[in-house]
């Protein structure tokens, strides 16, 4: 494990009323920040892929093997309000991998789904890659590996 992230394992960060970020590390021995690099979504399959700002060439794949619930990409500057204690508390530029418990989004997918979800226990996961956020709600945990990606 990151010794950085050692020191700050147990941070929970509240962005919203009630939500909590908890630092996930989906793969030992990762940077801590992280540049957006390739979404692909296909038909049953979701992979993400980031590049780090750091001189490690290898690059972190997220890969959802079935199906997600729901996704998003937004720019930070788009959830400004929703970001401000987060972006305060300076826990943005300090890791890049988050288990979000509490989740506002998925408290709206269980909604619009008519609660049809509500049968499935969903995981929210963000992943902080420069100024985009990659929010995304699955019944399970990705894949994770490093690869050496050239792009």
């Amino acid at each position: 494990m990151n010794q950085d992230l050692n020191h700050s394992s147990n941070k929970r960060v509240a962005v919203q009323p009630n939500e909590k970020w908890d630092i996930w590390e989906p793969v030992q021995g990762l940077s801590t920040r992280y540049k957006s690099g390739i979404l692909c979504d296909k038909v049953h399959e979701l992979i993400l892929v980031l590049r780090p700002y750091s001189g490690d060439d290898r690059s972190v794949v997220l890969t959802f093997e079935h199906a997600v619930n729901a996704y998003a990409c937004t720019e930070q500057s788009l959830k400004v309000r929703a970001m401000q204690e987060y972006i305060e508390q300076g826990t943005l530029s300090e890791w890049a991998f988050y288990r979000v418990s509490d989740s506002p989004y998925v408290q709206w997918i269980v909604k619009e789904s008519c609660a049809i979800s509500e049968q499935f226990p969903l995981k929210h996961f963000v992943c902080v890659a420069g100024t985009t956020l990659f929010d995304i709600v699955a019944t399970y945990e990705p894949a994770a590996e490093f690869v050496d990606v050239a792009y």
